[in-house]
């Protein structure tokens, strides 16, 4: 009977660990760019297929990555005192919204919404804005993306896209192991970070305060331009203000930064 105990304690316990890992999955206690956040309420959406996303949004995190799951789906979740009932999701014409109203409390709470993609061709566009909030995508093959950032940093991880054209005005955006047949960036005030990436057609990066940083940086032709007395570095070698580098029948790279260094390796 003792031994019937002992083998019930087990099971149980394992089964708690269980419930509480996946609790954990589903529930991040930081967001992907390892900013600790605690969520004390969330509501869990399971959606209508959908082939397009748009994003008219003022508080939230937006957060969109491929899970192995055999539904769309689509969690809100808020801390701090925030109502999640603020965030309106919608699925209509094979496309999903996300949207709420502008804020007009300082302190609203902190909202993040996940959008968990079952497939990763399955999503042919994203477009819209964040006003408030980061924008992370992850693992997707997502053709056209359309998108303007106002506040908050972009983390793109393993993704490729046809046309990407992202403005932000005062964040940072990372890139890793993503491949872009053609993209134009537009920062404000934040630095671009890429690394391993790869670019197939001509694509253009414009900052107006914040560095460009490139590591395992593709073999293209760049056209660096800096409008301030910071560096530009190539390679390990240092250039004035303008430095051009050619590569036979490659695509080209135009990095412009007005205040900013640029730094490719």
């Amino acid at each position: 009977m003792k031994k019937f105990y002992k083998i019930g304690g087990v099971i149980l316990l394992i089964g708690l660990i269980l419930l509480l890992v996946f609790r954990l999955n589903d529930n991040p206690s930081h967001d992907y760019n390892g900013k600790r956040t605690h969520y004390n309420e969330s509501k869990t959406f399971y959606v209508n297929k959908f082939d397009s996303i748009k994003l008219a949004c003022y508080r939230p995190d937006i957060r969109i990555s491929l899970k192995d799951i055999n539904k769309f789906k689509v969690v809100v979740r808020g801390g701090h005192g925030a109502d999640i009932k603020k965030i309106k999701t919608n699925v209509a014409n094979n496309q999903l919204t996300i949207s709420d109203q502008p804020e007009h409390h300082y302190n609203d709470g902190y909202y993040a919404v996940d959008i968990y993609i079952p497939a990763k061709n399955a999503v042919k566009k994203i477009t819209g804005f964040c006003e408030e909030g980061d924008f992370y995508i992850n693992s997707l093959n997502v053709p056209h993306i359309n998108l303007t950032i106002e506040d908050g940093d972009v983390l793109l991880n393993k993704l490729t896209a046809k046309n990407l054209d992202l403005n932000s005005n005062d964040g940072d955006l990372k890139v890793n192991q993503s491949t872009f047949s053609r993209s134009s960036l537009k920062l404000n005030d934040g630095d671009v970070k890429i690394s391993d990436s790869q670019i197939l057609n001509n694509s253009s990066v414009i900052l107006n305060d914040g560095d460009f940083l490139m590591s395992n940086a593709p073999k293209i032709n760049y056209v660096l331009t800096n409008h301030s007395d910071d560096k530009i570095m190539f390679k390990g070698s240092y250039h004035s203000n303008h430095f051009a580098k050619k590569v036979k029948n490659k695509p080209v790279l135009k990095v412009t930064s007005m205040d900013g260094d640029i730094l490719i390796n």
